[in-house]
């Protein structure tokens, strides 16, 4: 697996806490895919720093004129420019990366993608509330449970090519994404029925298993008390009797499970 990840500080997290993230998911990534190559745009790292075998250090640039303004600007854009550096990255060697998160955790070795040529997770989860994709407008909305989220994706060219020509027209008809490009993601399946194009993990592909941010939420609120419920059985990580293959968090739910000695027990299995 070839990914590619940004660890840049724009003032929102600390070096160090963005360096942590990194290393929990680096090891979830060698210990479940052991054959992998990871990119690591970054504005502050070392090679001392990211030390290992598998990664490959790169200064962070953006070359794109600004899509967001004004509050969490700066975060939004930085987000925006995970398609921009996928273009660059498939130019310079042909290949479609995949783009992960520095707050993801790999519980599984997700083998039955080895010949998918694209994935995105599903938010999954038991909530139902609607969540809506453009700002000023809430004509276009997707239900939580199947919301696509943004901490694990590939394209292939072809569908790198219609995301750009959709937001080309959604650009000139002044309709602004409310959450970057996993807005662009949920826009193109759930509206303009990419739905048999695109393999949505936790959705239409492996449905039975979790991946998304939603096993962790009850009643809209990130609930760290579900971590004690989550067990280890034979290998696999189990929560209410369903394989955990991707451990997704927000950096902020990072954050507060950090405080919580079970976490770190969950961590020392891997």
């Amino acid at each position: 697996m070839q990914l590619y990840t940004f660890c840049v500080d724009i003032g929102r997290h600390t070096q160090q806490e963005l360096l942590e993230s990194f290393y929990i998911m680096n090891l979830s990534l060698n210990k479940y895919i052991p054959k992998n190559k990871i990119i690591v745009y970054t504005n502050f790292a070392t090679i001392e720093q990211l030390n290992f075998p598998n990664v490959e250090i790169r200064k962070y640039y953006d070359n794109q004129e600004p899509y967001y303004e004004g509050q969490d600007s700066e975060w939004l854009n930085l987000s925006f420019n995970k398609l921009a550096i996928w273009k660059d990255l498939y130019d310079e060697t042909g290949e479609e990366f995949t783009w992960v998160d520095l707050d993801t955790v790999f519980l599984n070795s997700l083998d039955y993608l080895t010949d998918v040529d694209n994935y995105f997770v599903a938010t999954g989860g038991d909530e139902k509330y609607y969540y809506p994709l453009f700002h000023d407008t809430k004509r276009y909305e997707v239900r939580y449970d199947g919301y696509i989220q943004g901490n694990l994706w590939k394209l292939n060219y072809s569908l790198y090519e219609r995301f750009t020509e959709v937001l080309e027209n959604l650009n000139k008809e002044n309709m602004k994404l409310m959450y970057d490009c996993q807005a662009l993601f949920n826009y193109c399946y759930h509206h303009l029925e990419y739905n048999l194009d695109m393999n949505i993990l936790g959705l239409n592909l492996k449905s039975d298993k979790i991946f998304g941010l939603g096993a962790w939420t009850k009643g809209k609120v990130f609930s760290n008390k579900l971590l004690f419920d989550v067990v280890e059985k034979n290998g696999c990580f189990m929560l209410n009797r369903q394989e955990i293959h991707l451990w997704s968090l927000t950096f902020k739910n990072q954050l507060t499970l950090k405080t919580s000695k079970k976490f770190y027990e969950l961590i020392s299995k891997i």
